[in-house]
């Protein structure tokens, strides 16, 4: 039996939440 939990507007990817930390400083302006 497989579970999956997702939380919508907290993408996950890799294991230090590249995409997540990306987005974060994009929208603090911070990144291009």
């Amino acid at each position: 039996m497989t579970i999956h939990n997702h939380t919508l507007g907290f993408p996950r990817v890799g294991l230090r939440r590249e995409l997540k930390k990306a987005q974060e400083s994009y929208w603090a302006g911070n990144a291009t």
